[in-house]
């Protein structure tokens, strides 16, 4: 869905400032907001958009402007609509003056009032960006992919297409042959199934960078083992700005053990490269999906209550999250026991179907209520710094 540029409404008797008209802008990449209105002098409202297909809401996104030197006060009206309602009373978005190079946390007043949450911002360019968390667009993972696919120990194949025709790409991370033969451990690694969870990008970020590093860890994860990276999973999701749903309104993590080739082929495309993968005989070893949650006040993981799998599955799954938890210290092991069996899910499908060590993690789109940063709000570094330990977490559940 391509959002059509963004007219802004005059509330009835209020006439235009003397320093000229704000606009807004929600048809850019990711974007997201409709009915923008000027309310007062300095204040404009304005609503979040239904996915592509579906009723889920959460995400905005959109370009600002003509308000360079002013302070604004902007006003989400329809929060009750959105998913995760609860999400609105900590929320602090992000802003970027550099069209969308950096960004940094909103520093005005935030609050909720009913089925309103209003933020305001001082603006210094004509051309700035608003969102709810740190955006990771599309473009910026075909950055990312370009620049990583150029480390010899990479291998960049595209195992299928999206919904809209966009390419579902795997990144091979290993040193050498990664022939059945050569005996090393798989391990595969998806991100960003649901549209604007963007902190699980950032994490899968932090393991790639960790993964292709000069760190002797590294070097030895990518000699012993074979990771399996689907750093995108839902393209037209992202691309068009929605919150979790894919182009045809469907979630793709209910959608594992069944994926419909028309409306799903996205996970249609993973579940079939892992089946080849393991049908070729390679070892297939351990699972993680990165997502993000709206409502947490901490960074964590899903996992099986112990007797859920046969033994020592969860006191296995418990050595890797206690290692994340002491390398990442915004990370928490004390939370996301779920006994769960539903296998639409990632997670459940790969543990019940394959017997793999699988997790699903979260990180929080706010601030951790807990740790050393305790209250300070999260960012791309510390997302990343998540993603990183995992990496170093498994180097030291399976090398140590």
């Amino acid at each position: 869905m391509t959002r059509p540029l963004t007219c802004l409404i005059l509330a009835a008797g209020l006439a235009l400032p003397a320093h000229g008209a704000v606009t807004f802008d929600s048809s850019i990449e990711c974007g997201n907001g409709e009915a923008f209105t000027q309310t007062a002098s300095d204040t404009y409202s304005f609503e979040i958009e239904a996915d592509t297909n579906a009723a889920d809401r959460q995400w905005f996104h959109f370009a600002v402007g003509g308000a360079a030197g002013r302070t604004l006060t902007l006003r989400v009206l329809n929060i009750e609509d959105t998913n995760v309602p609860s999400h609105w009373r900590h929320a602090r978005p992000v802003a970027s003056s550099d069209g969308g190079a950096t960004w940094h946390r909103v520093r005005g007043l935030v609050s909720t009032d009913g089925d309103e949450y209003r933020f305001t911002h001082t603006f210094t360019g004509d051309d700035e960006r608003i969102a709810l968390h740190f955006p990771y667009s599309l473009t910026h993972a075909q950055e990312r992919l370009t620049h990583w696919a150029g480390h010899p120990d990479v291998t960049r194949i595209e195992i299928g297409r999206s919904v809209e025709g966009r390419p579902i790409e795997l990144l091979r991370i290993t040193h050498g042959p990664a022939a059945p033969a050569d005996g090393k451990s798989g391990v595969w690694v998806v991100a960003r199934q649901h549209a604007a969870e963007t902190p699980g990008s950032w994490m899968m970020d932090g393991l790639v960078e960790f993964l292709l590093s000069d760190d002797a860890r590294a070097d030895a994860l990518r000699r012993a083992a074979v990771f399996n990276v689907v750093p995108m999973c839902n393209p037209d999701g992202v691309f068009a700005g929605n919150y979790r749903q894919n182009a045809a309104g469907v979630n793709l993590n209910r959608v594992w053990n069944a994926p419909d080739p028309a409306t799903s082929p996205e996970i249609q495309a993973i579940v079939d490269a892992i089946a080849a993968w393991v049908a070729e005989g390679h070892s297939y070893d351990f699972f993680a999906d990165l997502h993000a949650d709206s409502g947490a006040l901490s960074n964590y993981a899903f996992h099986p209550p112990p007797g859920m799998m046969p033994p020592p599955y969860h006191e296995r799954l418990l050595d890797i999250l206690h290692r994340v938890e002491q390398i990442a210290p915004d990370f928490t092991a004390r939370r996301g026991e779920s006994g769960s069996r539903g296998r639409g899910v990632s997670r459940q499908s790969q543990m019940f179907g394959h017997g793999v060590l699988a997790l699903l993690f979260e990180n929080g789109y706010t601030y951790p209520a807990y740790g050393p940063q305790a209250h300070r709000y999260m960012t791309p570094a510390r997302h990343a710094a998540i993603g990183e330990a995992i990496g170093l977490a498994l180097h030291g559940h399976f090398l140590e």
